[in-house]
């Protein structure tokens, strides 16, 4: 029962990722090392298999699996448990190499319990409108948590601000989220 969870839980992502890269297909691009075009803004845009791609990529190379163009995870941990009520800005995440983050992914066993009330690349604030939003659409099982974030370079933090807003027991959690998006070698 559980492997079939896991499956159809794989299944849906890979059909997110496939409904993202439809909707991103037509931005353009730039040429990153070794010949695999980049999407300027979205990773799954280019590449994905049936899908029509403006990127000049090398016959063979598929760039949303290819090196100079992976898709990695960037871990986001507040390292301590929140208590309820409790406003926390998190450490900030620091990728080491170009970055755009794409899909925010906040487990569903503790996002009803948070809700996120800034979320900044640099000094720019990704959200459209001040205020809190619930973290359950940024859930593994969300249909539309596909984002377009600012680019992050080396030195360019990323941070998220959260509050525990209580609920079950325990009071107190720790909040865990990964964020995906393209890294391009510099």
């Amino acid at each position: 029962m559980m492997h079939q969870q896991r499956a159809a839980l794989l299944a849906r992502a890979q059909d997110r990722i496939a409904a993202g890269a439809r909707r991103y297909a037509g931005q353009e691009g730039m040429q990153a090392p070794g010949g695999c075009a980049v999407p300027a803004f979205n990773a799954f845009g280019a590449g994905m298999p049936g899908q029509p791609s403006p990127y000049a990529c090398p016959p063979g190379h598929m760039p949303y699996i290819c090196a100079p163009c992976r898709v990695y995870g960037l871990p986001i941990d507040s390292g301590v448990v929140i208590g309820i009520g409790v406003t926390l800005q998190l450490p900030a995440a620091s990728p080491q190499k170009p970055f755009l983050g794409q899909l925010l992914i906040i487990p569903s066993t503790f996002a009803p319990f948070f809700v996120l009330n800034s979320f900044f690349v640099g000094t720019n604030n990704q959200m459209v409108a001040n205020g809190a939003q619930p973290c359950e659409p940024y859930s593994e099982v969300s249909v539309n948590n596909i984002l377009n974030l600012d680019p992050a370079g080396p030195g360019v933090d990323i941070i998220l601000t959260v509050t525990n807003i209580g609920g079950a027991v325990p009071l107190e959690r720790r909040f865990r989220a990964t964020l995906f998006g393209t890294a391009i070698p510099s």
